[in-house]
């Protein structure tokens, strides 16, 4: 277990008369990952060297599976942190194999065999076949794939902790997007304490499971990311994270914050749904309901049946898997759209069909709470 303390933290450079890191207090679960975001010179970097003691706090205490990293040997602290930069910095005299295993020979401790199958295990593990990869060297990579290597050289010795400091920030945006996707599928794997740093906002959402909000210094907001979408502490976090963004809450808010409870009375008995994941996207969720035609997605838990009857139980009987009578509709996506948003300019079948959502939400059933079939069908297409 790898939780990280952030106590009190302060961190002020030489005759500067404000401090870069000012008082931060946080806590960041274990297997999770925390994503750094806020403005040039909000303090992420060096809240992030502070871990491994690459920058020396001024105050505080950084607590790591109850122990304060300020106690021990920096040295040694740095061999059981993995640490993933943008410049890479492999060895270009060196091979793949032998810039991954680098970090484990300094440590110590490892046999040659159990090594050698340590680095195809890796090389594997993102996505470079050992056999065409090990003895390459670094000219010889692609920028992405020079990252991978990086990657797999930071995972060697199986560190609790891995810290990112805008390792994607110098790539392409396709070979970015390929880079985060690999990044989840691994932490899918290996499940480990990850602190990222980075100055774009996508990503955060995308690969952050919390995000830690930086401004000159402070801590200004940490959350999870539908939560910093929909509930910005103040205007710095709305502007930093386009809370008024209706596009960039389709992609990252999930169905099931758009859930509706009470359908029964509102469809056909027996009137089959599909489905929808609780954890989609509502894009996901509103494309599957243009697609289909249907009145309403029954949201469904992880591992759960698909689809079932109006007003029907969960699981195989009713197929939703979550609470039973959890629907999402296009009236439920306005309305969760328009929340702490002014209707003023909006289409006037979108401020109808929210207006029905809100009334269905708040208990009403029947056709006209929350918009019968052809109302909820409608509603969206002609805003």
């Amino acid at each position: 277990m790898a939780e990280i303390s952030f106590q009190a933290i302060t961190k002020q450079f030489g005759s500067s008369t404000k401090p870069s890191v000012d008082a931060v207090t946080f806590t960041v679960p274990s297997d999770t990952t925390c994503m750094f975001v806020g403005k040039s010179g909000a303090g992420k970097t060096t809240l992030l060297r502070m871990v491994n003691r690459l920058i020396e706090p001024t105050s505080g205490k950084i607590v790591i599976a109850g122990a304060n990293v300020l106690e021990e040997d920096p040295i040694e602290l740095r061999r059981h942190i993995g640490y993933v930069i943008q410049q890479v910095g492999l060895f270009p005299h060196m091979t793949v194999a032998e810039n991954i295993r680098v970090t484990a020979e300094v440590t110590g401790g490892w046999k040659k065999s159990r090594l050698d199958a340590r680095v195809d295990e890796l090389l594997d593990l993102v996505g470079l076949p050992p056999s065409e990869y090990r003895r390459r060297f670094p000219r010889e990579l692609s920028g992405g794939q020079q990252q991978r290597v990086g990657l797999a050289r930071a995972l060697t010795t199986d560190p609790m902790i891995l810290l990112m400091d805008e390792p994607f920030g110098a790539l392409d945006a396709i070979t970015r997007a390929q880079m985060q996707d690999e990044l989840l599928r691994i932490q899918s794997n290996v499940r480990k304490t990850i602190l990222f740093v980075t100055h774009d906002l996508e990503e955060a959402l995308k690969l952050g499971d919390l995000i830690a909000v930086m401004h000159q210094g402070k801590l200004e907001q940490l959350g999870a990311p539908v939560d910093l979408l929909t509930h910005p502490v103040n205007d710095m976090v709305a502007r930093l994270v386009g809370s008024d963004n209706i596009l960039r809450e389709l992609q990252y808010l999930t169905a099931a914050t758009a859930a509706t409870a009470g359908a029964r009375g509102r469809f056909a008995p027996g009137e089959a749904l599909p489905g929808c994941p609780r954890d989609a996207s509502l894009l996901s969720a509103m494309l599957k309901l243009f697609e289909t035609g249907a009145p309403a997605l029954v949201l469904e838990s992880p591992g759960a049946g698909v689809g079932g009857g109006a007003g029907g139980g969960s699981g195989a009987s009713g197929g939703g898997g979550g609470a039973a009578g959890d629907y999402i509709t296009l009236a439920s996506i306005i309305s969760t759209l328009m929340k702490g948003r002014s209707r003023e300019g909006w289409p006037e079948s979108a401020t109808l069909a929210a207006s029905g959502a809100d009334s269905g939400n708040s208990g009403n059933s029947g056709n006209g709470g929350n918009g019968g079939k052809g109302a909820d069908g409608l509603a969206l297409a002609k805003a």
